[in-house]
């Protein structure tokens, strides 16, 4: 590999967790701490990038996403066919699975609401007792998803390579494709509304604006980016954290 530009200003490896763990979806909790979705399997782990420190929990099901509510106390995992089961960031608890009909997949905190990709080639936004309130068709499946104060919800497909971003009453702002961003996968948004989106075969995030311009390649290989699969960015600290090397590591990085 070349000279390293911008290397990771803090690096952990998830097989300390238990050998063999991957992680492949990640959310900022407050404090700093990340809750990350253990790779097909039924666990998730709350880890503190500053200390090292985390706290493993078990679901019954395996956990295929998570979004942190709006109010911060709890968050919201999806568990495929069972549905979506929120879980108490304070103690842990867990409420029962809200089964609202179709395969629950990525999620994301969307007001007080969440949207989630819930069936073929549909997102759908709704309550946390899994009243649905819009929906919107897409092109494809979405693997990822995020959304902004303003209605967007911005999504990947990965194969298809192609982001897209489209309001809640089924408008489309932008489709984006760049032979740049191979396999297009995690992404977020920074408080200042900038997308960021990680290529996982192109082994490098990218920035997008507010509107949807194209910004440029801002961490790349020779950065220590290795297929990158989720992102969050921590507003407080102007910290992109990356679920780096297929799900191996987590790399934060200074922006």
């Amino acid at each position: 590999m070349s000279k390293i530009y911008n290397p990771a200003i803090k690096y952990f490896r998830t097989a300390t967790f238990g050998e063999n763990v991957k992680c492949l979806r990640c959310c900022l909790l407050p404090g700093g701490r990340l809750f990350l979705v253990e790779s097909f399997g039924c666990h998730g782990y709350v880890f503190d990038p500053e200390t090292h420190q985390w706290d493993t929990l078990e679901f019954d099901n395996p956990i295929h996403d998570v979004t942190l509510l709006k109010n911060h106390k709890c968050v919201v995992v999806t568990a495929g066919s069972k549905g979506f089961q929120e879980m108490n960031m304070k103690n842990f608890h867990t409420k029962q699975y809200q089964k609202a009909g179709g395969n629950f997949q990525a999620i994301n905190q969307f007001g007080d609401k969440i949207a989630v990709h819930n069936d073929f080639r549909k997102l759908s936004v709704m309550d946390t007792h899994g009243n649905v309130t819009s929906t919107i068709n897409t092109k494809y499946d979405p693997w990822y998803v995020t959304t902004d104060d303003h209605n967007c919800i911005f999504w990947t497909n990965g194969k298809h390579g192609e982001i897209h971003c489209e309001q809640v009453r089924g408008l489309k702002r932008f489709i984006h494709h760049n032979a740049k961003i191979d396999c297009p996968s995690g992404l977020t948004l920074d408080k200042r509304g900038a997308l960021y989106v990680a290529g996982y075969d192109s082994h490098n995030i990218h920035k997008f604006s507010q509107d949807g311009q194209y910004q440029g390649e801002i961490l790349r290989e020779s950065d220590g980016i290795k297929h990158p699969y989720d992102i969050a960015f921590n507003n407080d600290k102007e910290e992109l954290v990356v679920l780096n090397e297929d799900g191996a590591a987590i790399s934060i990085y200074k922006l």
